[in-house]
């Protein structure tokens, strides 16, 4: 699928329900949504009956469902939804997908699918779904105005025709000389409003009052001797005017000449010409709107079509369409600016990817080539010095050729960092976990297997009591590591004095290693800053536990603050092993730790300064470090000033 939705509506708030087993993904999901500028407010079920309540209990803006969920799919859900009636787009956001399911999701009703690895789609698949879904609602009320008024038309053509050919005609016979009515039916009775004895007898002159138009139609037919017809204005018994076409012709009544008139009321028919021309008048002004309704859609088309190919050449992945030769038909800007020295139409694909003169077999472009289907291959390139991950989708013709291939790259040699870092870190837990572990169940044993002084006990105690607080350290800096990336830490922020904050962790560490000396350089009057102090001694402590287990022969360790450019600027030194400068950019990262000869004699799992990083960004801060090798380092952290009016909030 092609991303032609355009770029987010930035501030548009959405409710977002999401069908997803694995809660990290659908919040990986919503950030990537807030990234774009969308305001987010989500649900988050992953079964059957949680989706039911849901739908029937509030309106969302967009659904993103797993594709694979226990014991159902996203189609079931996408039934589920297509029952209640309601339209609200439904997008797939999976691990993967193959081709032949992605089209039966397309054909059940699926308004667009992303691949988690790819969620930087996920912000153009949704603004295109809600535009999609607000143009179908104008288009849809749009044509149920045109059906309305084409009905109304017809509805109205068609009471005219009734009234024409079934209208009911009032009769009279009158006498000519003195117009006296002699006899009238029930339709003209009803239609004057008289009973007919009150209609018998009156003069013709009390239902018109153009008595001299009325003398000469009847002169005039009395002289022709045939029907004569004319136009004319009766009044009802309450003094209501009616339009009336009256067909006059001279009968025998009784031996002596009289007039039978048929009067046909046509007031209606009159009413219903003139709103006929203004219907016509607003048929005419709707098929104008319509038609400058049609341009406007045109002009939506083509800026779509302008939208997807800005959109492809915004895209990060490096994106070629080739002919079932290699040639390269066309290229995105990615590709262009990760090969800037070459021509893509003048060169083959593998020869710029991979440095081949022929594709390599493991070459997805080749193995699509040969299976007919999408095919997706990782690999290392020396010559590029990246990870790579490529993907060739193939496109066929209506008769089923394969005629284009689509061939997309991504960097993921960030992503392998990752990996490693994440193995390390495993490795390293599993270590920092086993030493403490090992050291409580050999001291354990040896006080079960024999005893021992007071002296000696208190001792084996004293050790296993270091152990386990080495243990709940560790398990604690991975749990609020883990609450604060996932938002579900409570901040309570309020007035803190600084100063108090450093003289304690001072103290706190004064005799914590041999040949350290803690030194506090921090003036009294600092003004207050708006922190929560809990996690602001966090900060502080790891930073100073960090620099005494970075210090390993000893030295000075200072903590300190001043005032600078209207925030209060927080550092700790150290005269340790220092770190090269290359690395200061990675020590904040999760699992990071720097791997050299002297580091690797000091424990630590590579989640301090991760931790230290993510607390002071919450509080509106920033975090860096300066260092060189053998030089020791400096960490440094500013925190806001706490205002007067400010009152304690939880974030």
């Amino acid at each position: 699928m092609t991303e032609a939705a355009g770029a987010p509506d930035r501030g548009q708030q959405l409710r977002v329900l999401c069908l997803e087993d694995e809660p990290a993904d659908a919040e990986l999901s919503i950030l990537e949504l807030r990234r774009a500028g969308y305001g987010a407010e989500y649900q988050i079920v992953s079964d059957r009956e949680g989706f039911r309540q849901q739908l029937a209990g509030a309106d969302f803006d967009i659904i993103l469902a797993d594709y694979r969920l226990p014991g159902w799919t996203g189609l079931d859900a996408l039934r589920l939804l297509q029952e209640t009636g309601k339209e609200i787009p439904f997008i797939l956001v999976t691990g993967t997908l193959a081709d032949e399911t992605a089209v039966e999701c397309v054909k059940q009703g699926v308004w667009d699918y992303v691949i988690k690895q790819r969620l930087v789609r996920l912000p153009f698949a949704v603004t295109r779904a809600l535009r999609t879904r607000d143009f179908q609602r104008e288009r849809a009320a749009a044509e149920g105005e045109r059906e309305r008024l084409v009905l109304d038309l017809a509805e109205r053509e068609r009471k005219y025709r009734e009234l024409f050919e079934l209208a009911n005609d009032a009769i009279l016979i009158f006498e000519p000389e003195q117009e006296t009515v002699l006899e009238a039916n029930a339709h003209a009775c009803e239609l004057y409003g008289f009973t007919r004895e009150q209609l018998v007898g009156k003069s013709l002159k009390a239902l018109t009052r153009d008595v001299s138009r009325g003398e000469q139609q009847i002169a005039d037919l009395l002289r022709a001797g045939r029907w004569n017809n004319f136009e004319t204005v009766h009044y009802r018994a309450d003094g209501s005017a009616l339009d009336i076409l009256a067909n006059l012709k001279v009968i025998d009544y009784g031996g002596r000449p009289a007039i039978l008139t048929v009067n046909r009321d046509i007031s209606e028919l009159k009413r219903a010409q003139e709103a006929l021309w203004r219907a016509n008048d607003e048929l005419e002004r709707r098929v104008e709107e319509r038609t400058a309704e049609l341009a406007r859609v045109n002009v939506e088309l083509t800026r779509a079509r302008d939208e997807w190919q800005s959109t492809f050449d915004c895209m990060s992945d490096a994106i070629t369409v080739q002919d079932a030769s290699f040639n390269i038909v066309r290229s995105n800007r990615a590709f262009r600016e990760m090969f800037p020295a070459a021509d893509p139409r003048r060169v083959k694909c593998y020869e710029l990817v991979h440095g081949t003169a022929e594709p390599p077999e493991n070459c997805p472009l080749l193995r699509t080539l040969a299976s007919r289907r999408s095919e997706i291959c990782e690999s290392f390139e020396p010559h590029l010095d990246q990870y790579i991950s490529m993907r060739a989708d193939p496109v066929f013709d209506a008769d089923g050729k394969l005629v284009r291939i689509v061939h997309a790259i991504t960097n993921i040699t960030e992503r392998k960092e990752i990996e490693r870092m994440k193995s390390d870190f495993v490795s390293t837990v599993s270590h920092e976990l086993r030493t403490p572990l090992t050291s409580l169940r050999g001291f354990v044993e040896l006080m079960l297997k024999r005893e021992y002084s007071p002296e000696k006990r208190r001792h084996f105690l004293e050790v296993m009591h270091r152990e386990t607080e080495r243990l709940a350290n560790l398990v604690t800096d991975v749990l609020d590591l883990q609450r604060i990336e996932s938002g579900r830490q409570v901040f309570r922020f309020e007035p803190v004095s600084l100063a108090e904050v450093v003289h304690n962790a001072a103290d706190l560490f004064a005799g914590a290693g041999a040949g350290h000396t803690i030194e506090a350089e921090i003036p009294d009057d600092i003004p207050l800053v708006f922190a929560d102090p809990e996690m602001v001694r966090q900060v502080i402590s790891n930073l100073v536990s960090n620099a005494l287990k970075y210090s390993p022969e000893g030295g000075s360790v200072r903590v300190g603050a001043r005032t600078e450019r209207g925030e209060v600027l927080v550092w700790v030194s150290d005269e340790g092993i220092g770190i090269a400068p290359e690395l200061l950019c990675k020590i904040f990262s999760r699992f990071y730790r720097v791997d050299n000869t002297e580091t690797r004699q000091i424990g630590g799992t590579g989640l301090g300064l991760a931790l230290v990083k993510d607390i002071v960004e919450a509080h509106g801060g920033r975090v860096w470090a300066e260092s060189a090798p053998q030089k020791g380092s400096t960490f440094y952290f500013t925190l806001r000033f706490a205002q007067p009016e400010r009152e304690t909030t939880a974030a």
